[in-house]
C-alpha cells in the first residue's frame, strides 16, 4: 500500500507524458448541444452513475437514485457539457434543491451582494429586482429593506409559502417563456435580474436567455453563476462534474451566444459564495450605446485563448489526467484490501460527494465517511451505501488510511499518525507532473 508518513503528504507519482489519444478512443454520440444546437458530441468522460443531488440536506433517502453522468464536448462549438439524460421531474428536483442556491443560509454574503449591487448599478426608487430561484427570499429581503420593489420566482411550494410569510412577493412557477410573458404584461421589467437556479435545472438554456431578455429593461442587468471550465480542464477538478452543472461553457462561447438575445456580456468575476465558480454579468443592449467591458472580462478572454480550451488535444490531455487519478485511487484501495486495512474517507460537502462519485468510491472498499457536520451523521453519502459517522465515533473506529475528499485541517481525535491521502492533492500532483 502507498505509504504516507506525514499528514497531507502528497503521493509520489512518476511523471507521465500525455499523448494524443488514438482515434479509436474518441467516441461520438448523438447529443444536441445545449449552447449551439448541433447534434454530435465527443465523449470526454464516462463517470458512471452519480447522485442527482450532492447535498445531504436535499437528497431524499427514499428516492436517491444515481443517474448516468457523462461529460461530452460539442464537435461544432467545443462546449463541454453533460450528455442530457434527465427527465423534467429530475431537473425540477435540482431546481428546488436549497443547497445549490448561492445565497441560501448565507445572510452576510447576501447582504454584501445586495449593497454592492445597489451601489454598482445605481438601483434607486422604483428599480425592480427579480430573482429566479429565490427560495425563502433570503436575498430579496435585503433589497426590500432598501425600499426597492422585488419579485421572486420559485418552483418549490414550501419555499414559496415561507417567502410570502416574510412579505416577499413570490410567484410559484418555473421560469420560462410563459412566466416571462406574464411578468412583461404586468409591467414588472427588471433593472436587476438574478438567476439563482443552477443551470442544470433549465430544460432549454436558449429559452432561459430569451425569457431573461424579455423581462429586462433596456440597459437592465442580469447575473448568474457558472462552473469554471478553465478550472475543470486546466486543473483537472473533476469535483465540478455533477448534474447541477449541466453545461460548462467558456466565457468566449457564452459571449457569442448571448448576443443573439440582445444581451451583452460585460463582466466576469469569482463568485462571492463559491470561489470555484464564476459570476457572470450581462446587460440588455440599448440602441446606440456601445457595451463597456470590464478589464476582468478582457483578461478572462485572453486566458481562455491562451489555454486553447477549444482544442481537442486540451480535452484529450484532461481525459488522460483523470484516468491517471482514477488509477492511483484504485491501486491504493486494492493495496489496502490485500493487506486487510480499513479505509475511511473524510468530507461530505457537495464537492466531496461529486469527487467520491468521480473516482468510484463505494462500500465495502470505504468503510465509512467521517463528518464534522452534525446534521449529516447517521445518513449515507449520496449515491452510495457508505455510512457517515461523527468525528467522535471515528475515534473508536480508527482506520488504517484516510481519504480526504474535503480539506482536513486536523485529524479526528485519536487518529494521530494515520496516513491521510488527500485526493485533491493527488489531482494537483498529477497536473504538475503531466503538463
Amino acid at each position: 500500500m502507498t505509504t504516507i508518513t506525514q499528514q497531507h503528504q502528497s503521493p509520489e507519482i512518476n511523471a507521465v507524458p500525455l499523448r494524443a489519444e488514438r482515434p479509436a478512443q474518441q467516441r461520438l454520440v448523438d447529443a444536441r448541444c445545449q449552447l449551439c444546437g448541433a447534434g454530435r458530441a465527443e465523449i470526454v468522460l464516462d463517470l458512471g452513475a452519480a447522485p442527482l443531488l450532492t447535498s445531504i440536506g436535499d437528497a431524499d433517502p427514499d428516492d436517491d437514485h444515481a443517474h448516468d453522468l457523462r461529460l461530452v464536448r460539442c464537435t461544432a462549438c467545443g462546449t463541454v457539457q453533460l450528455d442530457d439524460t434527465l427527465a423534467t421531474a429530475e431537473r425540477h428536483r435540482i431546481a428546488t434543491a436549497v443547497a445549490d442556491r448561492p445565497f441560501a443560509g448565507r445572510p452576510d454574503v447576501a447582504r454584501q451582494f445586495c449593497e454592492e449591487a445597489i451601489d454598482r448599478w445605481g438601483l434607486r426608487g422604483d428599480g425592480q429586482v427579480i430573482e429566479v430561484g429565490s427560495g425563502t427570499g433570503s436575498l430579496l429581503r435585503f433589497f426590500r429593506a432598501w425600499q426597492l420593489p422585488v419579485l421572486g420566482i420559485e418552483p418549490d411550494d414550501r419555499l414559496t409559502r415561507y417567502a410570502r410569510l416574510r412579505h416577499i412577493p413570490t410567484w410559484r412557477a418555473t421560469f420560462d417563456a410563459a412566466i416571462a410573458g406574464r411578468i412583461s404584461c404586468a409591467e414588472l421589467h427588471a433593472d436587476l435580474l438574478i438567476i439563482s437556479t443552477p443551470m442544470g435545472a433549465f430544460d432549454d438554456l436558449h429559452e432561459m436567455l430569451a425569457a431573461s431578455a424579455t423581462i429586462l429593461r433596456p440597459g437592465g442587468v442580469m447575473t448568474l453563476e457558472l462552473p469554471d471550465v478553465l478550472r475543470l480542464l486546466q486543473r483537472t477538478r473533476i469535483d465540478d462534474c455533477c448534474h447541477a452543472n449541466r453545461i460548462i461553457p467558456s466565457i468566449t462561447q457564452l459571449r457569442q451566444v448571448v448576443t443573439a438575445f440582445g444581451l451583452e456580456l460585460i463582466d466576469v468575476e469569482r463568485s462571492e459564495v463559491n470561489g470555484e465558480c464564476l459570476r457572470v454579468w450581462l446587460r440588455r443592449a440599448r440602441r446606440g450605446v456601445n457595451p463597456v467591458e470590464h478589464t476582468r472580462l478582457r483578461a478572462r478572454l485572453r486566458a481562455e485563448a491562451a489555454a486553447a480550451i477549444d482544442d481537442p488535444r486540451t480535452v484529450a490531455a484532461f481525459r488522460q489526467r483523470v484516468q491517471l487519478v482514477h488509477e492511483q485511487i484504485t491501486s491504493l484501495i486494492d493495496d489496502a484490501r490485500r493487506q486487510h486495512c480499513t479505509v475511511a474517507a473524510y468530507g461530505t460537502s457537495g464537492a466531496a460527494v461529486t469527487l467520491a462519485a468521480a473516482v468510484g468510491l463505494s462500500r465495502p472498499d470505504v468503510a465509512y465517511v467521517v463528518s464534522d457536520v452534525p446534521v449529516t451523521t447517521g445518513t449515507m453519502l449520496p449515491g452510495t451505501t457508505i455510512p457517515i459517522i461523527s468525528a467522535g465515533q471515528a475515534s473508536a473506529w480508527r482506520a488504517d488510511l484516510l481519504l480526504a475528499l474535503d480539506d482536513l485541517p486536523d485529524p479526528p481525535a485519536g487518529w494521530e499518525g494515520v496516513p491521510v491521502y488527500a485526493v485533491t492533492d493527488l489531482i494537483d500532483v498529477v497536473h504538475r507532473l503531466t503538463t
